[in-house]
């Protein structure tokens, strides 16, 4: 009788522990499922650069260009240059303003600002100029602006005043009209060509700009 009676508890215990099983297992699948669902994470990249076209013309018979440096999502700081800019309507404020343009009442302008439609940009986080000579070709420009890129963000992202020191530049002596055709249409070619590139450097490559 006592031997049927412990086969019995014996049974019962050992139904429990498949039944604790089963549901661990099943409770495992459908975590791995859900990890397989969920959206991935923003990875950190390290922002990107790109030529801003406005920023570009003729200094001392070189090309200046202007570089413009952005944050994706999940890069450090993100949030402080992704914000809202109210929309200003094409016909402009259509308050009061004085003979020389400027607003009479403030407070209506401001409550005008307040209560237009807004938009999200993304500002840069850091502008920088640099100065090129005609010949230089694009993927050599955007290897300096990457260079560029790289040590703003490093500075960037430990909360260091970025600070960007462009090579020592030797200036043409002579700025000819040959020179100044060459640099025209270097800038025109530069506003009318989209050129954008992330910070893929290695931490370990040097981040020296290259003497001109």
């Amino acid at each position: 009788m006592a031997i049927n009676k412990l086969k019995t508890v014996l049974k019962i215990f050992i139904s429990i522990v498949i039944f604790c099983l089963i549901g661990v297992g099943i409770f495992y699948l459908l975590n791995i499922q859900k990890e397989e669902q969920k959206e991935p994470d923003f990875v950190e990249i390290g922002g990107y650069v790109e030529i801003e076209p406005d920023g570009i013309c003729e200094h001392k018979g070189m090309v200046q260009v202007r570089l413009n440096m952005y944050l994706y999502p999940g890069d450090y700081g993100y949030e402080k240059h992704y914000v809202q800019i109210p929309v200003i309507p094409v016909e402009g404020y259509s308050g009061e303003i004085d003979k020389d343009g400027r607003i009479i009442n403030t407070d209506e302008y401001e409550n005008w600002i307040n209560n237009l439609p807004k938009t999200w940009v993304n500002n840069p986080f850091h502008n920088h100029f640099i100065y090129i000579e005609p010949t230089m070709s694009d993927e050599e420009i955007m290897d300096i602006a990457e260079i560029h890129l790289k040590n703003a963000y490093n500075q960037w992202s430990v909360n260091e005043k970025i600070d960007l020191k462009n090579p020592n530049i030797i200036w043409p002596l002579v700025v000819d009209s040959d020179r100044l055709a060459a640099v025209e249409a270097k800038i025109q070619h530069l506003k009318t060509t989209i050129l954008i590139r992330q910070n893929t450097l290695l931490e370990n490559e040097q981040n020296e700009i290259p003497t001109l």
